[in-house]
């Protein structure tokens, strides 16, 4: 389905973050740390089954899903 997604992904840019944060009640320190951080995204697959790894100097997040099956992120 998605097979060409796994890799390495290293983030670029986004737009409007931090102000994304101030709406969702994120402090102005942990907002500043996050606008600034450009985590490595690890990507892959086997089968159905997908594992994420974000990593940055502020926070390192796995996440593992399968397709078709519902799941709450709670990281």
């Amino acid at each position: 389905m998605c097979e060409n997604l796994a890799g390495v992904w290293d983030f670029e840019s986004s737009q409007n973050f931090e102000e994304y944060l101030k709406e969702m009640g994120i402090g102005l320190v942990s907002r500043k740390a996050a606008a600034s951080s450009k985590p490595t995204i690890y990507i892959t697959n086997n089968g159905r089954h997908w594992s994420f790894k974000m990593q940055s100097s502020l926070k390192n997040v796995e996440l593992e899903a399968t397709e078709d099956v519902e799941f709450n992120e709670s990281k």
